[in-house]
């Protein structure tokens, strides 16, 4: 399999795990926990999809470069018969 050339992106955001349960620990709250934590699920579901869109381009991206190298290689051996 061939490599992709464009640089991978990381998130801009990426949160980590010990600051974001210190976060939670320190709402006293309930409602405040529950807003905060509807909040991380939507940041994670925005994430999730631009990450899954951003697959959905690669993978077109391989395919159709597949296509075209199996378009090449069945054109040499039309013009190029073993046999």
């Amino acid at each position: 399999m061939g490599r992709c050339n464009t640089p991978i992106q990381k998130p801009s955001k990426a949160p980590a795990f010990s600051s974001f349960s210190e976060e939670i620990k320190a709402k006293e709250d309930g409602g405040e926990r529950i807003r905060l934590l509807q909040d991380k699920i939507n940041e994670m579901r925005k994430l999730y999809s631009s990450l899954k869109a951003e697959v959905a381009s690669i993978d077109r991206k391989r395919k159709r470069l597949k296509k075209k190298r199996g378009g090449i290689i069945i054109f040499v051996v039309f013009l190029f018969p073993f046999g």
